[in-house]
């Protein structure tokens, strides 16, 4: 049974990540981690207020935004949205247990929060990006100029001898 579950989640990391790298792994385990702490966090808070699903939807949102921080795609996002919004419908909306999409309100709801998951998963990557990206010029403008530490000013954590 270890070894069928083992080959079963090594045949999905690779049609995940098309490279075989500690980031791609490290990548796919922090967004199934970061998903299975934001379910037990929704479980726990649904057990103490049964109609909070838009405060779970929160915890959702929140989790995406962490999973978009610190991986390194794009899509592991993207992917976390559209699971958050099937965990959100199955688990902790009325009929409990079973998706029900035709209920008044739900489906504008779930697109909403499917659009913020991608808008805010765009925004966080696009934010680390640019922060390596200023990094990468403030190290060549380090370089260029001499050995002494002389720094840009945008990034601190680099050239801490101001």
């Amino acid at each position: 049974m270890k070894n069928f579950i083992w080959n079963r989640f090594t045949r999905f990391v690779d049609a995940i990540s098309q490279a075989h790298t500690f980031h791609a792994h490290f990548s796919l385990l922090f967004t199934i981690g970061a998903m299975t702490f934001a379910t037990a966090l929704s479980l726990f808070f649904h057990q103490i207020t049964p109609t909070g699903s838009a405060n779970i939807a929160l915890i959702y949102i929140l989790t995406i935004i962490m999973i978009s921080y610190h991986t390194d795609k794009y899509r592991y996002g993207i992917i976390s949205g559209i699971i958050s919004v099937f965990f959100i419908n199955y688990m902790f909306t009325y009929p409990f247990g079973q998706f029900s999409f035709s209920t008044a309100g739900y489906p504008f709801t779930f697109a909403v929060m499917y659009f913020i998951s991608i808008l805010s998963s765009a925004t966080v990557f696009r934010m680390r990006l640019r922060r390596s990206m200023r990094q990468k010029s403030c190290w060549q403008k380090q370089k260029r100029k001499s050995s002494a530490p002389i720094c840009c000013g945008r990034c601190p954590t680099i050239c801490a001898h101001r």
